[in-house]
């Protein structure tokens, strides 16, 4: 049997509009890929 699915939140005021310029971003360049990338692997290596 199939479980309900959660109700999705709402967002209101920075929230909702970082999210509405993030689902209006382009593709990255291969540069910024490249750099998004060195950044994630050392915010996981802190840990």
């Amino acid at each position: 049997m199939a479980r309900p699915i959660a109700e999705t939140p709402v967002l209101y005021g920075a929230d909702a509009q970082r999210f509405e310029t993030i689902s209006q971003s382009t593709n990255l360049t291969p540069r910024r890929k490249k750099n998004n990338s060195a950044r994630l692997m050392r915010i996981l290596s802190v840990k």
